[in-house]
């Protein structure tokens, strides 16, 4: 159910809204006024219980955003490392039943071609642009793969081929590696 949690700050009130129930991830937005607060918090509620008498797989629902908020908050550091990467090949409200491995190899080899700028700017061209590292790559896609693992011991029926991906680049990198210990 939504909670509301007024917060008295240097700038005036805001009130938090958390609607948490059980088995679907959490959610939560401030807002300056306590009715958009209350209206927010009931549409929230509302929804979940439509997709509950619909009855909806949960695969069917949850989105790669969803999973990852569910296992490591929005705030937290993983969450910061993917969610440029994840933008960039536009899977973050990718609904889970639609990932498969061949759709997310792509994703995988999209992130690996693409140039990175690193320790600068890019408007003002201070920066270095370069490919990002396999294993950069495979940081990011390991954080989803242990998300959608929670999902699955939670019950959700659901295949992780993200796990195939994670191997597709540790193979990749196996072979940078190899290559530049010949050289």
């Amino acid at each position: 159910m939504a909670s509301i949690a007024k917060i008295t700050g240097k700038n005036g009130d805001t009130y938090n809204v958390q609607v948490r129930i059980k088995g679907y991830p959490n959610k939560s937005k401030s807002f300056d006024d306590y009715e958009t607060a209350f209206i927010w918090g009931k549409y929230q509620e509302m929804i979940i219980k439509e997709k509950d008498s619909f009855n909806i797989a949960p695969k069917d629902m949850y989105t790669v955003l969803d999973v990852m908020a569910t296992k490591y908050g929005y705030e937290s550091d993983e969450m910061r490392s993917c969610e440029d990467a994840f933008r960039l090949i536009d899977i973050w409200n990718t609904y889970l039943c639609h990932l498969d491995y061949d759709t997310l190899l792509n994703h995988a080899k999209t992130l690996l071609s693409t140039h990175v700028y690193r320790g600068g700017s890019k408007k003002n061209g201070s920066g270095i642009r370069k490919l990002p590292a396999p294993k950069t790559i495979l940081r990011k896609f390991s954080y989803l793969a242990t998300a959608i693992n929670e999902m699955v011991k939670k019950g959700v029926n659901l295949d992780n081929h993200v796990l195939k991906v994670v191997a597709y680049i540790r193979e990749l990198e196996k072979e940078n590696k190899d290559e530049s210990e010949k050289m």
